[in-house]
């Protein structure tokens, strides 16, 4: 949770490596928040850190909730609260290899904008 507070108001940081360290998907949703504000990191390093599916369709989601997205919840959220959405643009590479991500998402990882190294 400090990282992604942090996140919000830096602009200075372009590349953070949080490998190797069990954040799993609860702090993927974490770093997700404080990543939609940033304007400067370009790299994030997310090797071996037990993420699922859920958790970095989650991210994907909430990084761009305007994407052809199945994120319901988060997108209803928007529409009901009328509120303006932020959306991460300097975001170019998420490294999420040794992580639990299926086939499956790794091929429609491949048709993103953002770079996944998978």
């Amino acid at each position: 949770k400090a990282i992604a507070k942090n996140l919000k108001v830096n602009n200075t940081l372009k590349l953070l490596d949080c490998s190797e360290n069990s954040i799993g998907d609860t702090g993927l949703k974490h770093l997700a928040g404080g990543l939609q504000l940033n304007k400067s990191l370009k790299i994030l390093m997310m090797v071996g850190n037990r993420i699922t599916d859920a958790g970095l369709r989650y991210f994907i989601d909430y990084m761009n909730p305007l994407a052809e997205q199945h994120h319901t919840g988060l997108k209803g959220l928007l529409r009901s609260s009328g509120t303006a959405v932020k959306v991460n643009k300097s975001l170019q590479v998420m490294m999420i290899r040794n992580n639990m991500i299926s086939a499956l998402m790794i091929e429609t990882l491949k048709r993103r904008e953002l770079k996944f190294d998978v």
